[in-house]
């Protein structure tokens, strides 16, 4: 209780303040890409015990979220030396008055220890537990910065297992409840923050429910034509998450690092711009029709006229987001004649920032729009081509048929 009383928490905080604490939590720490593992975005929790406020609502959330769910269930608190989450662990220990126990990592010891060898995706490591530190049937609560795959907090479970110790439950900052399959811990996981994240084969899940649900409208200017809508994916719930899994991986993947800011032009690429920069963690800059902006200074404006077919068309951004020097990575629903991004590209011209790429839904166009952009090789899009979505078409158009045999039958 020492330590709880110095930090004056000698009362647990309410289950609303809790709740507070993790959305601010969730808003105020920084995305890492993860190049190793691009479905499962890095939190680094060094950076939470940096910053006084973000320890403090850390602390002050993981005294509450034990207290509630692991009360009298444990009798130590472990965390894997080296790894950032160890420093929660200790402070947990000292709040909680029970000991606190270490798994040593790639480290020499003169202590009897039991060991276990892991593949990460960084190479081979060796964890250990120091036989003397963890008596027979002692109830553990195991702690990690982020819970991924939970192949390593597996393994320690293991090592625990051997010694004749109970691990009563597993407490993280983050996880990716994506990757963690079920039933595969025996325990109780408790987090803070619950992050989106794929894997290879998630994503590929993903990317065909999405394909299916795809809606396609009749073309109003060609007879028989069908074009893509992004209205009907926003509109479904599933569509509309399945749409933001692949999306978020596809940055993740092939912008994570190669960007500061995410662009995107008004109406649904203003939605899909702003879930592309949270999973990024990255600011957004917002591009809007001249009309949307009057309220905003004169100077602090970036505008650029694009001409199009039946009028010419003003866009404007506040000139005070775009950075000198950003590298930009631009966002679309759709590509059909590029004039929306060629807009984005001018206002970040303007302000004097790059192109880190572009990244849209589905091009709607066979005249090969993107090799207009200014930089076509820095182009992704998750339906590269217009004949993907005739081929969609046509699918949904056999799928109906067969739908409507059996109905006969």
């Amino acid at each position: 209780m020492g330590l709880r009383k110095y930090l004056g928490m000698e009362k647990l905080i309410s289950k609303v303040k809790f709740e507070e604490y993790c959305d601010f939590l969730d808003k105020h720490m920084t995305r890492i890409p993860n190049m190793l593992n691009p479905g499962a975005p890095y939190i680094d929790l060094y950076e939470v015990y940096e910053d006084p406020e973000l320890r403090e609502r850390a602390i002050a959330a993981a005294t509450f979220a034990l207290a509630e769910n692991f009360k009298g269930k444990f009798t130590a608190i472990a965390g894997i030396e080296g790894r950032p989450g160890a420093l929660l662990a200790i402070t947990m220990s000292e709040i909680f008055g029970v000991p606190f126990i270490r798994v040593c990592q790639n480290r020499a010891t003169p202590f009897e220890t039991v060991t276990v060898s892991l593949e990460r995706t960084t190479g081979k490591i060796e964890l250990q537990l120091i036989k003397k530190e963890v008596p027979k049937d002692t109830k553990v609560i195991l702690f990690d910065d982020l819970i991924a795959t939970g192949k390593t907090l597996g393994a320690v479970t293991d090592l625990f297992k051997k010694l004749g110790a109970h691990v009563a439950g597993y407490f993280c900052l983050c996880d990716v409840p994506r990757l963690i399959k079920k039933g595969q811990f025996p325990a109780p996981v408790v987090s803070l923050v619950s992050l989106k994240g794929l894997s290879d084969g998630a994503y590929k899940a993903s990317y065909e429910a999405l394909a299916k649900e795809i809606v396609l409208v009749d073309d109003p200017k060609v007879k028989g034509k069908k074009f893509f809508s992004s209205y009907g994916l926003l509109h479904n719930v599933d569509s509309r998450d399945h749409l933001v899994d692949c999306l978020t991986f596809s940055a993740l993947k092939k912008f994570g690092g190669a960007a500061n800011a995410v662009i995107g032009v008004d109406k649904r690429g203003l939605y899909l711009s702003e879930v592309v920069a949270r999973a990024l963690s990255l600011p957004l800059i917002t591009v809007t029709r001249t009309g949307d902006r009057d309220y905003v200074p004169k100077d602090n404006i970036l505008s650029v006229d694009i001409k199009g077919e039946e009028e010419t068309k003003k866009f404007v951004c506040k000139k005070d987001k775009v950075k000198k020097g950003d590298k930009v990575l631009i966002v679309a629903d759709v590509l059909v004649t590029g004039k929306s991004l060629a807009a984005a590209e001018q206002l970040l011209k303007l302000g004097g920032a790059e192109v880190a790429g572009y990244l849209c839904v589905c091009v709607n166009s066979t005249g090969a729009p993107e090799k207009k952009l200014a930089h076509p090789d820095k182009f992704v899009s998750l339906f590269s081509h217009p004949l993907t979505i005739q081929l969609i078409y046509s699918l949904q158009l056999l799928s109906q048929k067969k739908k409507k045999k059996k109905k006969k039958k």
